[in-house]
């Protein structure tokens, strides 16, 4: 699948990405790198129920890693808490939300401190 400009879009519409490198056998040699960590996690926008009070947890029951989790908040609501260390980047919970809350959103590499 490709966007507007040409360029590939990961589609999860389907199911999650199971890591098993196709799209990396199948696009142009040099363009994805397997030995590169995946660089996308996902996030919640506003528009998620369970943070509008109402209950909603079809991203927490479809991650199979447990990386989310809801913390209960004073009125009603519940926010979605994202485990960045345990999420693959898989994209499992983005087609079950019933109003597209779930979004890819792109992580920047941790480097380690160097002492001076």
């Amino acid at each position: 699948m490709r966007d507007g400009d040409g360029l590939p879009v990961l589609n999860v519409s389907r199911g999650a990405c199971t890591f098993c490198n196709a799209c990396i056998d199948a696009c142009e040699p040099g363009a994805l790198l397997s030995e590169r960590p995946f660089p996308w996690r996902v996030a919640a926008q506003s528009s998620c129920l369970s943070m509008s009070g109402v209950q909603c947890r079809a991203c927490q029951d479809h991650c199979d890693l447990g990386a989310i989790r809801f913390q209960l908040q004073p009125g009603g609501s519940a926010q979605p808490l994202f485990d960045l260390d345990a999420c693959t980047g898989c994209g499992g919970c983005i087609s079950p939300c019933p109003v597209g809350a779930i979004e890819f959103t792109q992580i920047q590499p941790q480097t380690e401190a160097r002492p001076c």
